[in-house]
C-alpha cells in the first residue's frame, strides 16, 4: 500500500507525465482554498489508482501505437477521474505544481488523504470477513 506522502508524489508526477504541461508554466502560485485540497486528494487518489490499473497495460503492449493507444485510455479516464471531483485538469496540476515548492499545502493534501485512508479502514473493519477465493 502506497504511503499518503507517495500517493501525492504519484498524483505530482502523473499529472506532468499524464494530464498536460500547461499549467506547470505558470509562474505564479494560486491560493488553495480547502474545498480545492479536499478535491485534489480525491482526485489524486483516484487517479494514482487508474495508473496502476493502466500501467500494466500499457508496458505489455507490443509497439509504440498500442502504447501510445493505452496511454490515451489511460488519460481520458484520470481527466474523468479529476472532473468527477470537481476539479479542471488545469486546476488540478495547478495545485499539483503548487504542492511540489510549498511544504503548507503539502500537508494540507497529506492531511486529507490520511482521513480518507482512515475512513476507508473503518469501512473495511465494519465488513466481515470472506474467506472464498
Amino acid at each position: 500500500m502506497l504511503s499518503t506522502r507517495n500517493i501525492i508524489r504519484t498524483a505530482i508526477f502523473a499529472a506532468a507525465l499524464t494530464l498536460g504541461a500547461s499549467a506547470w508554466a505558470q509562474q505564479s502560485k494560486p491560493a488553495v482554498n480547502d474545498q480545492d485540497v479536499e478535491k485534489f486528494a480525491s482526485a489524486a487518489s483516484e487517479v494514482v489508482q487508474v495508473k496502476r490499473k493502466w500501467l500494466p497495460t500499457i508496458i505489455r503492449q507490443p509497439g509504440p501505437a498500442e502504447q501510445q493507444q493505452a496511454q490515451q485510455q489511460a488519460m481520458q479516464e484520470m481527466t474523468q477521474a479529476v472532473e468527477k471531483n470537481g476539479l479542471s485538469v488545469d486546476r488540478y496540476n495547478q495545485i499539483a505544481d503548487a504542492a511540489q515548492s510549498d511544504p503548507e499545502l503539502q500537508r494540507r493534501i497529506e492531511e486529507h488523504l490520511s482521513a480518507g485512508d482512515q475512513s476507508d479502514q473503518s469501512e473495511d473493519s465494519q465488513d466481515p470477513p470472506n474467506d472464498e477465493m
